[in-house]
């Protein structure tokens, strides 16, 4: 379904929240030889296994460790970035840690910073349609901040439901219940 966005969107930035073990990595990697776009994915953890990639690969792909609304803020500034990536993203992939305070908390940082027809997708959507995930930190060692705590009993997809609540010019265009649930919105 991804690669379907992709070729009906034609995006110049890719930008993925989230690599875990790098699966949706691998395939966005992958799907870089048949379109042209750069990724940059975000992750609270470096991800040893994303070695030794082509060169061609390496030069459309930058990996940054960070947590993801913190690192969104901020990845412009980052010096080692090619200036082709100081443009406004088509696409986002979120797949982070499943929880309403920090979906919502990327929402925020993302709507800001979406070029005019970008699409959001977002993974684990029926998964965690009614809950929402907790684990006691960060990736790089930082605890969760105690919102996320006060909060744990909201499900993640809330947050979904309010940004399309207060932000009317988006909507659910894509959405599918295989693997955990993803929908797609712009």
């Amino acid at each position: 379904k991804i690669e379907e966005i992709i070729k009906e969107n034609n995006p110049r930035l890719i930008i993925e929240l989230g690599v875990g073990s790098g699966g949706c990595t691998f395939i966005l990697l992958g799907l870089m030889y048949k379109y042209n776009y750069l990724l940059m994915s975000i992750d609270d953890n470096y991800n040893p296994a994303i070695r030794g990639l082509p060169l061609d690969l390496q030069k459309r792909w930058v990996y940054v460790v960070g947590i993801s609304y913190n690192a969104l803020k901020t990845y412009k500034l980052e010096q080692r970035l090619p200036k082709d990536y100081l443009i406004l993203p088509d696409i986002y992939l979120i797949d982070t840690d499943y929880n309403y305070w920090t979906l919502k908390e990327e929402l925020k940082v993302i709507k800001e910073n979406i070029s005019e027809h970008g699409i959001i997708i977002i993974n684990k959507t029926s998964e965690y349609r009614n809950k929402s995930d907790l684990k006691c930190e960060y990736g790089v060692f930082e605890s969760y901040p105690k919102q996320i705590k006060e909060m744990i009993n909201l499900p993640m997809y809330k947050a979904i439901e309010e940004f399309l609540l207060e932000n009317k010019n988006y909507y659910i265009f894509k959405e599918s219940m295989e693997f955990g649930g993803c929908l797609a919105i712009r």
